[in-house]
């Protein structure tokens, strides 16, 4: 049994050698007519391909019909992946596709591992 469970560490730890991750930087505009609240924009969002973590930074502005929030969204890639066309190819299209979420400004993608 003790060998069992050392073999499956460390092929939890290979696996984790053989990707990415990234935190990408968003100021996200939440609309309170169109859309669900916060949790429910938080898990639409991880349901992106590849996106492992959602974090709410801090509100930035409240108009009352909506409001500007700071997000750090984590995702991961394999190894060597290009984290420019993931961003473009799915993470964008992903949170524009979310109702009453739009992107205000995309402020930067860095490697945390």
């Amino acid at each position: 049994m003790e060998n069992l469970f050392e073999n499956w560490k460390r092929f939890v730890n290979e696996e984790s050698e053989y990707q990415d991750e990234y935190t990408s930087t968003f100021h996200l505009r939440l609309s309170n007519d169109i859309g669900g609240g916060y949790e429910e924009t938080i898990r639409f969002i991880r349901a992106i391909p590849q996106v492992t973590q959602v974090q709410r930074d801090k509100e930035i502005y409240d108009s009352g019909s909506a409001n500007v929030s700071k997000y750090f969204v984590k995702f991961v890639l394999k190894s060597g992946g290009d984290s420019k066309t993931y961003i473009q190819a799915t993470l964008k299209p992903g949170i524009r596709k979310i109702n009453g979420l739009s992107i205000i400004k995309y402020l930067g993608t860095e490697k945390v591992r």
